[in-house]
């Protein structure tokens, strides 16, 4: 290996599932592409049969993995330790999520023990497990409140979505390495702003919220606020896409509303675009104002909203209200209760012939948060924590 080549860090990053059929896959598909472009060496590690293959034009390495619950994560798990043994003199970063943590941390236990040089081991917090759900989910819960004590403990670094979400999860202070949210293909959406023929008079007006189908989103409050607009006299439609556990009781519900409200299934994320252009408001998930597990969210899905061109109706919980600020493309629900989001819903009603200049200026938002200047800022904290812990590694040791 020449000396050039030894100046490009190496990014071993782990996906503890099927990239290809995540729902958030853009997150690391553009982070990894964008990261690629700056000067990263970056393997993106997913479960796949196959060893090699390519999504949405990033290639990544495929580990094999048994499709049953549990096992498919130690099969995984368990090809991915004998791959970063392999790679432990290549790699400088091992950047992973909570629920790879009670594997990896023992291996970077043992490799700092036996071996004299070995990558840091780094643990990104994105989200938190929904509340409810069945005894698999609360599992999970359990499992991953132990990744976190495990990585508050051993990781040699952490980073987080947000400020909020960093010290929800209590990460020291000597491990935290910075913030990265998320973001959107700013270009990508904005050919929806330009097909969208947005309605007139009394003409239907298109909801959509898409995300996880978790009946803690308030969406059962969300179409019963959607029904009673439509008794008073206002026309709206509500699609809900996605998928989740809560998915057949809005389902039940749906079908008791005379196409009023229609599930669809998830929508691959290249073809998001296309389908917003048919929608007028884009719905974010519905949290309480005091919900501090979405306040230290990043959603994904405000920015696809923002970019495509699109007014959102939300609840005034800091993850909202912190991106939109003042902005006048947003219709406020002060809680999550159906009163407030069917307020929010008059409002917006009353407003339908200023969609188009509020989209616009969704649009012009947008442009703040992409996934290039997402990326830069996990480009920052991966340089500075490298940098910072090789200032406090004796020479011996990096050797």
């Amino acid at each position: 290996m020449n000396t050039e080549e030894k100046q490009i860090p190496h990014l071993l990053w782990v996906y503890p599932g099927a990239l290809d059929e995540a729902l958030d896959s853009v997150t690391w598909i553009e982070t990894t592409r964008t990261l690629r472009r700056m000067g990263w060496h970056v393997t993106l590690i997913t479960a796949d049969d196959a060893q090699h293959s390519v999504i949405r034009g990033v290639e990544v390495l495929g580990l094999p993995t048994r499709q049953i619950y549990f096992l498919r994560q130690f099969d995984y798990h368990l090809h991915l330790l004998r791959y970063l043994i392999k790679m432990r003199r290549s790699a400088d970063v091992v950047l992973f999520h909570s629920i790879s943590a009670a594997w990896l941390l023992p291996l970077k236990l043992v490799q700092s023990l036996i071996f004299d040089r070995r990558p840091l081991y780094v643990m990104d917090t994105r989200d938190l497990h929904p509340m409810g759900g069945n005894w698999k989910d609360a599992l999970r819960r359990v499992f991953l409140r132990l990744a976190h004590f495990l990585a508050n403990r051993g990781a040699d670094g952490q980073t987080a979505i947000s400020p909020r979400m960093a010290a929800l999860v209590n990460i020291p202070a000597d491990q935290f390495w910075g913030v990265w949210p998320s973001g959107v293909i700013a270009d990508q959406f904005a050919a929806a702003h330009e097909k969208r023929t947005w309605p007139t008079g009394n003409e239907i007006v298109q909801l959509v919220y898409i995300g996880r189908l978790l009946l803690e989103r308030n969406l059962l409050a969300l179409g019963k606020s959607v029904l009673q607009a439509n008794k008073e006299g206002m026309a709206f439609r509500l699609s809900l896409i996605g998928d989740g556990v809560d998915r057949h009781t809005l389902e039940n519900f749906a079908k008791r509303s005379a196409g009023q409200i229609q599930l669809l299934d998830p929508v691959p994320h290249q073809e998001m675009p296309q389908m917003l252009a048919k929608m007028h408001v884009g719905i974010t998930s519905l949290p309480a104002p005091d919900d501090a597990r979405y306040a230290a969210s990043s959603p994904v899905k405000l920015f696809e909203y923002m970019a495509a061109g699109m007014p959102v109706l939300a609840t005034s919980n800091p993850c909202h209200t912190e991106v939109i600020g003042d902005g006048d493309y947003a219709f406020w629900a002060e809680d999550a209760h159906s009163e407030s989001i069917l307020d929010a819903l008059r409002a917006a009603w009353k407003a339908r012939d200023t969609f188009a200049r509020r989209g616009a200026h969704a649009l012009q938002a947008a442009n703040v948060w992409t996934w290039k200047a997402a990326t830069a800022k996990l480009d920052n904290a991966l340089r500075k924590g490298i940098a910072e812990n090789l200032a406090s590694t004796p020479e011996v040791a990096r050797r």
